[in-house]
């Protein structure tokens, strides 16, 4: 045991192993293995060396090469399989840094140098966007397999379309240009994408359907949901620059300032306005505020429910004959208790923009 209490203080802290084992071997048993476990405690090894003790004879038979042979083929296969295990492992974990790195170079790239720009008209518009999922997938259908057998699905590819979508902020140049954008909702655009380590334009882009969220004292959020099953992509001309988007006032909601049939709501703690556009174009939004007959008073259908996106540049945005859809959801929070309706708009969407400057409506 001397030996042993040499080897361990000469691999204390050694990095590349972590566990440690003290083969003895006894040609008889002198003593008991709870005595022996007993001395090898009073030697006060670590945790992680751990004793082993065999006993056999000087008279064993000896190993012959068939088994020698086995023997060496079961170390094999389980050094190969140790050996497989930690390159999975690693493959996994650079499939995940890989991940990683691509949400955040080209997802989350508010603030950095890529850019997310729309072509309409011969008119670039900028976005101070924050999240980008747009690609170009196949279409096609599946051939199923033959019976009996076993090949795998065969997939038919019939084109190409774009399916993903953007985030962005609400600022007063961006959000008019993104307004008619929805007006315009059956006409296609292009859109030029930076994303620093490529360049790539979505050509014939359609939009399918939107959402505008706010939460209050939060910056609203407007995501795109695009399609386009006649797209394509093309590449970024060398003569074409980065077009960067150019900071302006970020617009923030103000649960105080809603208004339903010309009277205010004490609060609306957040709003979801939705969008889709297949073969008719329909419109939902769903409320949320504290459980109150004082903050929500309306049982029924409201004529007009109007949103102020910005005060000081007059923009606003009122919606028309909201009709309830079920029941009131309640959600028990940690300080109050928030209800949640939704509305089913039947009447018109109206933008509105009305300063010194400017007055324009967009009615959807």
């Amino acid at each position: 045991m001397e030996q042993i209490d040499t080897d361990e203080k000469g691999y204390t802290n050694n990095p590349n192993y972590n566990n440690y084992y003290a083969v003895f071997y006894l040609t008889e048993l002198f003593a008991t293995r709870d005595e022996l476990n007993e001395l090898w405690k009073e030697r006060k090894h670590p945790d992680n060396w751990k004793p082993f003790f065999l006993v056999g004879s000087q008279n064993m038979k000896a190993e012959t090469e068939k088994e020698k042979e086995e023997r060496k083929k079961r170390l094999k296969l389980k050094i190969n399989h140790h050996y497989h295990n930690r390159l999975q492992n690693a493959i996994i974990n650079w499939h995940f840094a890989i991940v990683v790195w691509c949400y955040t170079f080209c997802m989350k790239i508010q603030g950095r140098k890529c850019t997310l720009t729309v072509l309409k008209d011969n008119e670039f518009i900028p976005l101070p966007y924050s999240e980008e999922t747009v690609r170009l997938t196949s279409k096609g259908y599946t051939l199923p397999s033959c019976i009996g057998r076993r090949n795998r699905l065969k997939r038919i590819e019939t084109g190409k379309l774009i399916q993903g979508c953007f985030v962005t902020r609400l600022e007063y140049l961006c959000t008019k240009a993104l307004f008619l954008l929805l007006f315009y909702n059956e006409s296609s655009f292009d859109l030029y994408a930076d994303r620093g380590f490529k360049k790539v334009i979505y050509k014939n882009v359609l939009i399918k359907g939107f959402e505008l969220r706010g939460d209050n004292g939060e910056a609203f959020k407007l995501r795109f949901d695009l399609s386009g099953d006649d797209a394509w992509t093309e590449s970024w001309p060398v003569v074409t620059p980065s077009i960067l988007w150019e900071r302006r006032r970020t617009y923030f909601f103000d649960g105080h300032t809603v208004t339903a049939d010309l009277k205010t709501l004490p609060l609306v703690y957040r709003f979801e306005l939705t969008g889709e556009y297949a073969e008719t174009s329909s419109y939902k939004i769903k409320l949320y505020f504290p459980l109150s007959d004082e903050h929500y008073p309306y049982k029924s259908k409201i004529e007009k429910l109007s949103l102020v996106l910005d005060l000081r540049d007059g923009v606003s945005l009122d919606l028309y004959d909201l009709e309830p859809e079920g029941e009131m959801v309640d959600i028990n929070c940690a300080d109050t208790v928030l209800c949640n309706q939704s509305f089913r708009i039947t009447g018109p969407l109206v933008f509105n923009v009305r300063n010194e400057k400017e007055m324009l409506q967009i009615v959807l």
